[in-house]
Order: structure tokens, then C-alpha cells, then sequence
């Protein structure tokens, strides 16, 4: 679970700080949410191991890294959390991941309300 965990932060992440534009606020150091989240020691070590490796496998999946689309499906009656990605607007997603979750809250049926532990379906 930490494991899937630290590859999902690093692609949305990622694909978050591709799409960043240079902080407006005066006196701001940080341009991104990536550069933010790497001045912590945990998210700095998460991402100077797992990086490369997800570069490795957008590059075999023919995929760009980072991603500038990606599109989230979760599925709490299978436990599973799918990653989609593309890189234009006029492409179609690819499933880049899923991921099994080992830990879940509410019950199956819709989000109704913002804290109701239900998963957006």
C-alpha cells in the first residue's frame, strides 16, 4: 500500500508541477507543488527513489513523462484504484496502473455529501 501510495503522489505530482506556472505571490522560492513537496524529508526521499523508475515505465509503456492528463477511477467493490494517462487533449487515456487498496472507508453506493467516507464513483 505505501508502495502505491509514493507512485500515485509522483505521478499526479509530477503531472501537477508540468502544468505549474511560476508562483505570483512576491517572494514565493516555490514554482511548483513538486518543489514545495520536496523541501520534506519523506516526499524528497520518495521521490529521489521512485522517479526514475516511473520514467522508465511511462517510456515502455510509450507514454510521456510527466503526464499532462490524467484521469483517476476507483472502484471500492474490487479495491482497486486505476491511473489513466495521456499527454494531449486529443489523445485517448491509456491505463498506465491500477493499484489494490488494502484500506477502505464508508460502503459501497455514491458520494453524496463531503465527509461521508464514500469514494467519488
Amino acid at each position: 500500500m505505501k508502495s502505491a501510495f509514493v507512485l500515485f503522489f509522483l505521478i499526479c505530482g509530477t503531472c501537477l508541477s508540468a502544468l505549474a506556472q511560476p508562483s505570483p505571490r512576491p517572494g514565493s522560492a516555490f514554482t511548483s507543488f513538486v518543489d514545495y513537496q520536496k523541501t520534506f524529508p519523506r516526499p524528497d526521499e520518495s521521490f529521489r527513489k521512485k522517479e526514475d523508475m516511473l520514467q522508465k515505465q511511462f517510456e515502455a509503456m510509450n507514454l510521456e513523462w510527466p503526464a499532462k492528463y490524467i484521469y483517476i477511477r476507483s472502484f471500492k467493490y474490487d479495491s482497486q484504484l486505476e491511473v489513466w494517462v495521456k499527454n494531449k487533449l486529443q489523445d485517448q487515456f491509456k491505463l498506465f496502473k491500477t493499484y489494490k487498496v488494502c484500506a477502505l472507508a464508508g460502503t459501497l453506493g455514491p458520494k453524496r455529501i463531503e465527509g461521508d467516507y464514500q469514494v467519488p464513483e
